[in-house]
């Protein structure tokens, strides 16, 4: 699940910064490496809750928590797995 959850988050930050994210491993940084600001990480945020049917809980929605891209990644795939958990028990 993770490597998915990967492609898929790296697909939304390519085609934000129409830029190739290959070659970057899981330790970049988002404002650092790929220039993001404030108004930035809201269309993020906003991307990864539509295409993975998540809702980022408040407290991880400061910049600090999820700028690292390895804290980001974790977070979503955290997240996804909880879901999945629920849908499995309410069927």
């Amino acid at each position: 699940m993770r490597k998915e959850v990967d492609q898929k988050i790296r697909t939304i930050l390519s085609e934000m910064t129409n830029q190739d994210l290959d070659l970057l491993g899981e330790d970049f940084v988002l404002t650092r490496d790929l220039g993001f600001d404030s108004i930035r990480f809201i269309a993020l945020i906003v991307n990864i809750e539509n295409v993975f049917l998540i809702n980022f809980d408040d407290k991880y929605l400061s910049i600090d928590k999820i700028d690292q891209y390895s804290l980001l990644l974790a977070y979503v795939c955290l997240m996804v797995s909880e879901l999945k958990t629920n849908d499995s028990q309410s069927s």
